[in-house]
C-alpha cells in the first residue's frame, strides 16, 4: 500500500502534478535471481527487538481495558452502557488536550513583556482549543442514538456518579477564567464540595488563583 500522504510526491486532486505530462515508464525488466529494489521500501523504519510499537506507545492494553459496565457487574449487560462509557472517556481525554495548550498559551502571556515571536503558536493552539470544543460539542450527535429508554436500563447501576464530578471540566471553567458566581450549582453546593481527595482540592485552589485566560489576555 503506498503512503496516503503521498511521501515526496506533489498531489493535486489526485494527479502527481509535477510529473502529470509524461508517460509512464514501463516497469524494469529482471534478470533471473534478481530483486526488484522498488520493493524494498523506502524510508522503511527497522524494527529492533527494544523497538516501541503502536500498541506500547499508545499503551493500549491499559486504555483498552477500563470500560467497566456496572450492567455487566450485575450480570443484565446493557450494550448502550460501554457507548456511554466511551464517550464520557473521549470526553476527559479531550480535556486534558485542552488544559495542556491552555496552560502553553497561559504560561507564554504570562510575562511583563509578552514575546511577539509566540503570537502564532498562541494563536495555533488557542484554534486548536476551539476545534476540540466543537468536536465535543458534536459528540452529542453520537450520544443521541441510545434513547432515554437505554439510559435507564443502566443509569440505576451509576449511584451517584454525576458529570458535575469532573475535575478536569472544573479545572478547565477556572483557567479559561469562569466566576464562581456564573456557576450552576450541583445539589445547592459548592463546586468544589463534591471533590474529595486532597490532590482534587490542590488543584481546584491552585486553578482559583493562578491568572485565568481572561485575565491575561485583558491585561495584552
Amino acid at each position: 500500500m503506498a503512503c496516503p500522504m503521498g511521501y515526496g510526491v506533489r498531489f493535486q486532486g489526485g494527479v502527481d502534478i509535477e510529473h502529470e505530462h509524461e508517460q509512464p515508464l514501463p516497469p524494469p525488466k529482471l534478470d533471473d535471481g534478481e530483486v526488484d529494489v522498488s520493493q524494498k521500501g523506502v524510508n522503511k523504519t527497522t524494527m529492533f527487538n527494544n523497538g516501541v510499537t503502536y500498541r506500547d506507545y499508545l499503551q493500549l492494553d491499559k486504555l483498552l481495558d477500563c470500560q467497566a459496565m456496572k450492567s455487566a457487574d450485575q450480570g443484565l449487560p446493557v450494550p448502550d452502557e460501554h457507548l456511554f462509557i466511551i464517550i464520557h472517556q473521549t470526553y476527559e481525554l479531550w480535556f486534558k488536550q485542552i488544559i495542556f495548550d491552555i496552560d502553553h498559551v497561559r504560561m507564554l502571556l504570562n510575562n511583563t513583556i509578552v514575546d511577539e515571536t509566540k503570537t502564532l503558536q498562541i494563536v495555533s493552539l488557542l484554534e486548536r482549543t476551539v476545534r476540540i470544543l466543537k468536536l465535543l460539542a458534536e459528540q452529542i450527535l453520537i450520544l443521541e442514538t441510545m434513547s432515554p429508554l437505554d439510559f435507564v436500563e443502566f443509569r440505576k447501576y451509576l449511584t451517584s456518579a454525576s458529570g458535575f464530578q469532573s475535575l478536569q471540566f472544573r479545572l478547565l471553567e477556572n483557567k479559561l477564567g469562569v466566576k464562581n458566581d456564573h456557576r450552576v450549582k450541583y445539589n445547592q453546593q459548592h463546586y468544589r464540595d463534591v471533590f474529595r481527595t486532597d490532590k482534587e482540592m490542590e488543584d481546584l485552589v491552585d486553578s482559583e488563583t493562578q491568572p485565568s485566560l481572561f485575565k491575561l489576555v485583558e491585561v495584552c
